[in-house]
């Protein structure tokens, strides 16, 4: 008995036929349809305006990390960086997601990278924030939302971040 009849080569033949087709069909679709999202971390500077209970503006630093559209992110104070300050480490204190050209972080930040002079709060304590704005080349323009401890929504901050070109 021969395994190579007519009837098996035929559907043998169409079948790896139809796969190839098939496989050529979806790579002509992703190649044409499907972008991957531009990549945008880094690190972004920005002044943050002086705040109630605080004499200054604070210099923050906004670390991103990015995997696809999914986005981990940290506040940090910008002095205790160019310090090298062990003690503000970059643990990613904000979650969020880079869809449709806009960035959204939601979490929370350390009081002290808010307002480095305060004496009123706790040195430990933590901010609800939430970041939300887009990319313009290498500048992050958006708002940041900080929910007070008492769950009282403070007045939104316009923000303009310019990337760090890394050394």
């Amino acid at each position: 008995m021969s395994h190579f009849t007519s009837k098996s080569l035929i559907f043998y033949g169409t079948a790896i036929g139809s796969v190839v087709t098939l496989f050529a069909i979806v790579t002509a679709y992703g190649e044409a349809n499907l972008k991957a999202s531009r990549p945008i971390d880094g690190d972004y500077s920005f002044q943050l305006p002086p705040m109630r209970g605080c004499s200054t503006g604070n210099q923050v630093n906004l670390s991103i990390q990015q995997s696809g559209i999914y986005v981990a992110a940290a506040l940090t104070d910008a002095q205790a960086i160019k310090t090298n300050d062990k003690k503000s480490s970059k643990a990613m204190t904000l979650n969020g997601h880079w869809k449709n050209q806009q960035l959204v972080l939601e979490g929370v930040v350390p009081s002290k990278v808010l307002c480095a002079t305060s004496q009123k709060q706790s040195r430990n304590s933590m901010v609800k924030s939430k970041i939300q704005g887009s990319f313009r080349q290498s500048v992050f323009i958006g708002t940041l939302l900080l929910v007070s401890a008492n769950s009282i929504q403070l007045n939104p901050i316009q923000i303009t971040a310019q990337k760090q070109v890394q050394s």
